[in-house]
């Protein structure tokens, strides 16, 4: 029997193994940074998490001014991950072997013919993965069953984040547009030609024009003055509909734009952006649940910092 076999007997076991320190240590030792409970988080558990943060590229320099900040937020995320892993072994939220294995799968790929199909994280074994997302998923299931699914949103909550939104959903002035790109002038010129003889623009588009939309007829859906070019916005914006404009240079070559539809500025009704509000009341009362949760739990379980810790990068011993 392998021994991931053996560690994932136990689902808590799993998710403190996965953050416990790799060496045995007490108070009088000088590297641990800070206790949870009856959990001790060392300077070479923040250090994985450093190196972990690094390989991902979110860590700052460690010459630059954020990064005894960083190192701060690390340390408070390894404190609120303790609490929540001593929380969900209080109340015996476990998570199955074969549902690591399933959401190992998911993340990294399988086993084909003996190598993983996809490269695992630089400096990670497959065992620490697995272990860290054990971790993960107790957490994230004691989240669930205590915290997210006893959340409601109400209909005046809707109600007042639509109110609060106004200029956030609110959307602006757009046009839909058609473009010919061509490499000449002369090519622009004659392609111009053929559109004033009647020829229809999207026929034209297929034919002649070198950028990708050329296979929808030069088509670049709805767009507001944000999304164009300042050489192209105020030229554009100002052709009346189903009109093409004179050709317009670019690094790219010489656009002929044809407008086809204006749409002027406007807020969506309620009803219309009823299920992104509802999202955005039930994640923001997410955020709120799980930080009083942490609040709670820290009272529960002693959370002390080693007084003479810092968060700057501790100084390599001569």
């Amino acid at each position: 029997m392998r021994l991931y076999s053996i560690v994932l007997a136990s689902a808590f076991a799993l998710a403190a193994t996965a953050f416990a320190c790799q060496t045995q240590a007490d108070e009088d030792v000088p590297d641990w940074v800070a206790k949870v409970g009856d959990e001790t988080v060392f300077e070479a558990d923040l250090a994985r998490e450093m190196r972990k943060a690094a390989a991902g590229d979110f860590a700052p320099d460690p010459s630059g001014g954020d990064y005894a900040a960083f190192r701060r937020a690390l340390l408070d995320d390894l404190i609120r991950q303790r609490l929540l892993l001593l929380e969900a072994k209080r109340r015996s939220v476990v998570v199955a072997p074969e549902e690591v294995e399933e959401r190992y799968g998911e993340f990294y790929g399988g086993i084909k013919d003996g190598v993983p199909e996809l490269a695992l994280p630089a400096g990670r074994t497959e065992e620490e993965l697995k272990l860290d997302l054990a971790g993960q998923m107790i957490m994230e299931r004691l989240l669930q069953r205590e915290v997210y699914s006893r959340i409601l949103v109400k209909e005046e909550e809707i109600k007042a984040e639509y109110e609060a939104s106004q200029d956030q959903l609110a959307r602006p002035e757009q046009i839909r547009v058609r473009q010919i790109v061509v490499a000449t002038e002369a090519e622009a010129d004659a392609a111009r030609i053929r559109l004033w003889k009647g020829e229809p623009f999207h026929k034209v588009a297929r034919e002649i024009s070198t950028t990708p939309e050329r296979e929808f007829g030069g088509d670049l859906g709805f767009v507001h003055r944000g999304q164009l070019p300042e050489p192209f916005r105020d030229l554009v914006f100002q052709l009346p509909r189903n009109e093409f404009a004179k050709p317009v240079q670019s690094q790219y070559g010489y656009h002929v734009f044809y407008l086809t539809d204006y749409r002027p500025p406007a807020t969506p009704k309620l009803e219309e952006v009823r299920a992104k509000l509802e999202r955005m009341v039930f994640g923001r009362k997410k955020r709120e649940a799980e930080e009083a949760l942490v609040e709670v739990l820290k009272k529960r379980h002693k959370v002390q910092i080693n007084p003479n810790w810092q968060a700057a990068p501790p100084q390599e011993k001569p």
